[in-house]
């Protein structure tokens, strides 16, 4: 009989639950099998290309670079034949209406976020990350997956291959790290705009 708070997570979460995602159909997994292994063999830029070809629309959207979000796109227009962009036009299903929640968004001033942010990273230092980084290189990942792309771990994997020294890669870090929050208020601004 208590009352939920969710908290935390991504704004995706919490689209989903106020206004639902696009009802995008399921890929059939030869179809996904198929472009998951065309991501480990084939450059992005080719695989760029191939949905250029195929789904103008939704590649004018993409980062020529973003091979996640490509082979997405060429998943859904191969079991579709519907651009990507057209389904996430359309509206999703809310999990929630509008009157069973209250939405609120704790704000801070940015010099505040980015001070918590610095120290937050030197006390990862402190704790043992670049230990870390060290044995995710030994892992040799697969340098698309998405847990490659984790904030200061360029950086980090730059200065325990010796390329450049902890103060640089701190630096880049912390600026990284700025930006993110900076396009993080951009969208909470952007798509929460009625939140309290």
């Amino acid at each position: 009989g208590g009352v939920p708070i969710i908290i935390g997570g991504t704004g995706l979460y919490f689209m989903a639950l106020t206004r639902g995602l696009s009802p995008v159909p399921s890929i059939p997994d030869d179809i996904r099998r198929y472009w998951r292994q065309a991501a480990c063999e084939r450059p992005v830029g080719e695989l760029y290309q191939e949905l250029c070809r195929r789904d103008p629309i939704t590649a004018a959207r993409l980062r020529e670079s973003d091979r996640q979000r490509i082979v997405r796109a060429l998943e859904v227009y191969e079991a579709t034949g519907t651009p990507l962009a057209q389904w996430q036009e359309k509206p999703g299903t809310p999990l929630l209406s509008p009157e069973e929640y209250v939405g609120l968004v704790v704000d801070r001033p940015r010099e505040d976020l980015y001070a918590r942010a610095d120290t937050r990273f030197a006390q990862m230092i402190s704790e043992g990350a670049l230990e870390e980084v060290v044995l995710m290189r030994s892992m040799q990942l697969d340098p698309d997956l998405p847990a490659t792309r984790a904030l200061g771990l360029a950086p980090l994997m730059a200065c325990t291959a010796g390329e450049i020294s902890l103060e640089e890669a701190s630096g880049l870090t912390c600026r990284d790290t700025r930006h993110y929050i900076r396009r993080q208020l951009t969208w909470l601004r952007r798509n929460m705009i009625s939140w309290q």
